[in-house]
């Protein structure tokens, strides 16, 4: 696993983001709810870099809260109903 974790790869695309957000979803009602963006955003980027894709995961924040966090792959957000970066200021980007 470490080797998925640190070694190259390519960007994930849209379509990569999108089928690891439904299995994520499917598989867990945590992440599947509306409170799950933690869970869900770090297990999309984990299911991605297992496949051998790298994803951007970024955490935004406004006031007041709540705070979000969210996918992004081919520089665009994945899963998202609304652009969250119109919403929150990313703070943490890896």
């Amino acid at each position: 696993m470490s080797r998925a974790w640190v070694g190259g790869s390519r960007e994930a695309d849209r379509h990569q983001a999108e089928r690891a957000f439904a299995i994520v979803t499917t598989v867990s009602l945590r992440c599947a709810s509306g409170h799950g963006c933690l869970r869900r955003s770090l297990a999309i980027i984990v299911l991605c870099r297992l496949w051998g894709v790298r994803a951007t995961w970024r955490v935004g924040f406004r006031s007041p809260p709540p705070h979000h966090a969210w996918v992004e792959a081919g520089g665009e957000p994945a899963c998202e109903t609304v652009d969250p970066r119109t919403i929150y200021a990313p703070m943490i980007t890896v």
